[in-house]
């Protein structure tokens, strides 16, 4: 099992199943409404949830052989998430909120989920009498601080995306395959969710969404330091799921020295004092994704530290970021007003300028080099799993029909499936370019060019067609981090030859589903050729 498999579902699922939640939110009572604490001023479909817990639990349950650990782990997910579209519909007090997480937490505590060792105690284990209140109030924190932190577009599910990368990374590292599936189906969702979240939001993950995510970062957590290799340091927690746990304790140690509940909700929490500080949305998010990063790439390496180096670096960490609040606070600090034709508006159609012969041939170069890399990449692989196999039939078939019933959607499920179509394409060559120096430059060059068309085209092109998001810069993060890792540590998978190329080619595509359908029709036709032909080599003797 390819556990990079966890990813094409989680994403392509969760992306499938967003839009007609949205469409039913309100008859579902799903609206986030605005109020004094939160940013936005309409209605939004709270339903991002559905399409994560769908995204996840589905790549388990067809791709992962279960055992006592992952059954437990899945009623409870499914009940955090059922309790969350309760508190979503009803707007629950924090009593009835607490009682209904117990309930899952227990379960995954009689399942043998269990912290058993704790930083500075030594290999010794702590015993059932701490062991059981310690997991679940480390599970009940986690579970409210990801919902706590949800308050702007594409901020929680961002830093989620950080600290699964993380936990992913460190399952590879220590051969716990099945965690790093989980872990990567969890990215793939929360990338899915990422398109329709990116600001200004269309959806949000509501409370169902981030309690799921919380509970289920700290299961994977749990299961990664005390099951699959113990000799991970324990307080690797805290500096892998940073930021949130910083702003739970920032706003609780606030709410209670001014003598208020710390179950009051309020504005105090670190992207409220951005805005206060004068930074946009984007902005904000983009600073929390830097520093979250920071945080988890210091997880990753002080992996196997000693806990004083672990828990000082995340003190420091803390202190550095609280310390730099604080004085912009009592300076009165404020982020000098931007030009008011800075990073909005649109840049003058290139198709109008004199770049426009050039513009138009670099779009047409792009979608002749992804066409090709697409039937290439078919006609290399050998036989593959019946299971994508059938995959890329539906998504052929679905991509064909889907003028017909489809409707506003079609675009979504060409992505999806121009997307998968690259993907496969892109593992089917990863062997064959190794086997080949010239095939290797070969692809190397193609990449190279393709990269700098792409980036020149989103250049000249105009902003409200393709904008340059705080996702972005989590892609940016990741393709810059992933190929620099130890190549030991992915084991047979050539993630640090796929990642940064499949960057490449998604942007590549998403520019060229931005334009007008007739501009990337053979786009749409190369994808559809190539889902066939890895369909058929999946009933290939």
């Amino acid at each position: 099992m390819n556990p990079f498999f966890g990813l094409i579902v989680g994403l392509f699922v969760t992306m499938g199943m967003i839009p007609p939640f949205v469409r039913v939110s309100g008859n579902l009572r799903l609206q986030d409404k605005p109020n004094a604490r939160k940013i936005h001023t309409q209605p939004i479909p709270c339903v991002g949830g559905f399409g994560i817990v769908g995204g996840v639990l589905l790549a388990i349950l067809v791709l992962l052989p279960s055992d006592s650990y992952i059954l437990s782990y899945l009623t409870a997910a499914f009940l955090v998430f059922a309790f969350g579209i309760l508190d979503d519909r009803q707007d629950l007090n924090y009593k009835w909120k607490l009682i209904l997480q117990a309930i899952p937490i227990a379960i995954v505590l009689h399942g043998g989920i269990l912290i058993d060792h704790l930083p500075f105690y030594g290999f010794d284990s702590i015993g059932p009498w701490l062991s059981y209140p310690i997991t679940a109030l480390f599970l009940l924190g986690l579970i409210n601080a990801v919902n706590l932190f949800d308050g702007l577009d594409g901020l929680a599910g961002g830093c989620m995306l950080l600290s699964f990368g993380a936990i992913a990374v460190l399952a590879y590292q220590v051969d716990g395959l099945a965690l790093a599936y989980i872990a990567l189906s969890a990215m793939g969702a929360i990338l899915g969710f990422l398109y329709f979240n990116t600001h200004p939001a269309r959806v949000f993950l509501g409370d169902a969404g981030s309690q799921f995510l919380g509970f289920t970062v700290g299961i994977l957590m749990i299961l990664l330091v005390e099951k699959t290799h113990t000799a991970l340091n324990p307080a690797l927690p805290l500096l892998l799921l940073g930021l949130p746990l910083l702003d739970t304790t920032w706003v609780i140690i606030l709410r209670m020295s001014q003598g208020r509940s710390p179950f009051v909700g309020d504005r105090q929490h670190l992207h409220h004092q951005l805005l206060n500080f004068g930074f946009t949305q984007r902005s904000a998010v983009s600073l929390i994704y830097l520093a979250q990063a920071l945080m988890v790439g210091s997880g990753i390496l002080l992996t196997y530290h000693s806990d004083l180096t672990v828990v000082g670096t995340f003190l420091a960490e803390c202190g550095l970021i609280a310390g730099l609040v604080y004085w912009a606070r009592a300076a009165g600090w404020k982020r000098p007003a931007s030009s008011p034709h800075s990073g909005s508006g649109t840049i003058q159609d290139v198709r109008h300028s004199r770049f426009s012969n050039v513009w138009a041939a670099s779009t047409l170069g792009i979608e002749i080099g992804i066409s090709v890399f697409l039937i290439f990449g078919a006609l290399a692989w050998g036989r593959l799993e019946q299971g994508l196999s059938n995959l890329a039939l539906a998504l052929a078939a679905l991509t064909l029909i889907s003028p017909i019933i489809l409707g506003k959607q079609i675009q979504l499920f060409i992505r999806i499936a121009v997307y998968v179509a690259g993907l496969l394409a892109l593992f089917a060559l990863q062997p064959l370019a190794e086997s080949s120096t010239s095939l290797q430059w070969t692809m190397n060059s193609f990449f190279v060019v393709l990269a700098l068309a792409v980036a020149g085209v989103i250049r000249f092109t105009r902003r409200d067609l393709f904008q340059v998001t705080p996702q972005d810069l989590l892609v940016a993060f990741f393709a810059l981090a992933v190929p620099n890792l130890p190549p030991e540590w992915f084991g047979e998978f050539a993630v640090g030859y796929i990642f940064p190329r499949a960057v490449v080619v998604f942007y590549a595509c998403e520019y060229l589903v931005t334009l007008p359908e007739h501009k990337y029709a053979w786009l749409k036709a190369s994808a559809i050729i190539c889902l066939l032909l890895f369909g058929a080599r999946g009933w290939l003797p």
